[in-house]
């Protein structure tokens, strides 16, 4: 049974996009209350200071928080997804070359994934359609009180 768990976690932990260097971070609790009560959790702070790491910590909770399992199996009731504040124009910019693949896809994606860990907000230099578009994800999940870490 706890190997199907561990299977279950790794798959959805894979799947995420999570960064290869955060791909082992331990599960931390601490705010996981918070997140689920007020549907985000904004982390701050100077660069470098751990807001990622702590990002895909409470990740990880939340996602072994949300596995099921039953004789021989295992499945999560929730999905998660990393996204990188910067990579989102290039990331629609990839579904112009991409057949049957559309913006709204994509979109549709970002503001329907049970937890989303939105990285990097307000980094570096944004355009305004990049703005408009975080706007865009930040609003329709919470009218539709989907869980959001943000950095």
């Amino acid at each position: 049974m706890e190997n199907a768990r561990r299977v279950e976690f790794r798959r959805v932990w894979m799947r995420a996009g999570i960064p290869e260097e955060f791909m082992h971070v331990d599960a931390d609790y601490r705010y996981i209350d918070a997140l689920k009560a007020h549907k985000a959790v904004y982390l701050s702070g100077k660069t470098g200071r751990g807001k990622t790491h702590l990002a895909c910590q409470l990740a990880k909770a939340y996602v072994i928080s949300h596995i099921r399992s039953d004789i021989g199996s295992a499945w999560c009731d929730a999905s998660l997804l990393f996204l990188g504040a910067d990579s989102i124009r290039s990331l629609l910019r990839s579904t112009w070359r991409t057949w049957g693949r559309s913006e709204e896809d994509l979109i549709g994606r970002w503001t329907g994934v049970s937890l989303l860990i939105f990285d990097d907000i307000g980094k570096g230099k944004q355009d305004e359609d990049s703005v408009e578009l975080a706007f865009r994800i930040i609003r329709e999940r919470c009218d539709n009180h989907r869980e959001t870490i943000f950095t």
